[in-house]
């Protein structure tokens, strides 16, 4: 399909998706907003507060499976039968529809699921305020761990993305197998500088490889090859391939 770029078009688009899912959203909502009080209440027994690192170690497994049925859920559409040749005849180019489809579960998501988050610890909070000992306070989630997981999460959601495309049977479990392969490769190219920085001697399978000289040379010299290769394994490639995956569907 051609047709010019248009924002608008993405915004639209965003907002269907939504409003189809509203009601499994509220659903899911419901149930991880009663887990995170219940956990933020268990939290609140030892010392009485939530510190911002606690709320974000209590919020990353809910953040990081939500993410991933969400992603999945917003494709549905794209493998049913009976729906799917409406929705890729929906007036949207492929590169509006990949933008769109980002952009709802990697920023938006994210955005919508901290807020959620932070108001349930905030009610977990005041009710233990009430019914114990708690101290009324406030909390946040803006520090480095939180940081690093949304970064992990918007690299690794890309991966989600092409999964949720390209698969249309144990499209999860395929999704993590693909997800595993990335890391995997990523893991061998630095256990490959580690047998080059040892001249083949590298032994993977001794007691304690990873405090050898190599994979400290491998760690200093070439941490950032490493992280660049695990974005671009992780994030633009999967995104790329998702993107191709949309066009030779909608054909």
């Amino acid at each position: 399909m051609s047709m010019q770029f248009n924002f608008q078009r993405i915004g639209h688009f965003i907002y269907r998706d939504l409003l189809l899912l509203k009601g499994g959203i509220l659903t899911s909502l419901s149930v991880i907003g009663a887990l995170l009080f219940v956990g933020t209440l268990i939290n609140l027994r030892t010392d009485l507060l939530l510190t911002p690192s606690e709320f974000v170690s209590l919020m990353t497994p809910f953040y990081i499976i939500a993410g991933l049925l969400f992603t999945f859920a917003i494709l549905r559409e794209a493998h049913n039968k009976k729906g799917n040749h409406f929705y890729f005849s929906l007036p949207i180019s492929p590169l509006e529809r990949i933008i769109a489809l980002w952009l709802t579960t990697s920023i938006l998501f994210t955005l919508a699921f901290t807020v959620f988050g932070l108001l349930v610890s905030q009610l977990a909070i005041l009710t233990g305020s009430v019914f114990s000992k708690v101290d009324f306070h406030l909390t946040h989630p803006f520090t480095h761990n939180y940081g690093s997981l949304v970064k992990f999460y918007v690299f690794l959601q890309p991966s989600f993305l092409l999964g949720a495309i390209a698969f249309s049977k144990n499209r999860i479990g395929k999704t993590l197998l693909l997800v595993s392969l990335a890391v995997f490769a990523v893991f061998l190219f630095n256990v490959i500088l580690c047998f080059l920085f040892t001249d083949g001697s590298f032994d993977l399978f001794e007691s304690d490889p990873f405090t050898t000289n190599a994979f400290d040379r491998t760690s200093t010299e070439y941490a950032a090859l490493g992280r660049w290769l695990f974005g671009i394994v992780l994030g633009p490639l999967m995104l790329f391939a998702a993107y191709f995956k949309l066009i030779e569907k909608e054909v």
